[in-house]
């Protein structure tokens, strides 16, 4: 799960600097390693991780793959706090209430720009 919040937050500042090619990366990245953790996953601690992150994330997903095809910030900023919503209510469901997902502050990499510009 670790690796899904990198590409999260990744996600945030690609859209923030609106470079729309990589926030579509990152989310079809995002979208791997929740089918990824599903599948190698599918129950935890008894309770059936698999069948919820489907239905908790399929519309959060599809809004903000829309707001980046259509490139609209305002939409992009929405569709992602959906997203870190239902993310949280998952972790919430599975007895890891405390482990809450909103927008990073600071970028994860400092290696990697975000800007879609040319490099120096």
């Amino acid at each position: 799960m670790s690796a899904i919040q990198l590409r999260h937050a990744k996600l945030w500042f690609a859209g923030k600097a609106r470079n729309w090619p990589l926030a579509a990366y990152e989310l079809d990245e995002v979208k791997e390693g929740l089918d990824d953790a599903a599948r190698v996953h599918p129950e935890h601690n008894g309770r059936p991780i698999a069948e919820w992150i489907g239905p908790r994330i399929a519309k959060p997903m599809e809004r903000l793959e829309k707001a980046i095809q259509a490139r609209e910030p305002a939409r992009f900023v929405q569709a992602y706090d959906e997203l870190s919503r239902s993310c949280t209510s998952c972790h919430q469901a599975a007895g890891y209430g405390f482990i809450r997902i909103g927008r990073p502050t600071l970028p994860p990499l400092t290696n990697q720009r975000f800007d879609p510009g040319p490099l120096p």
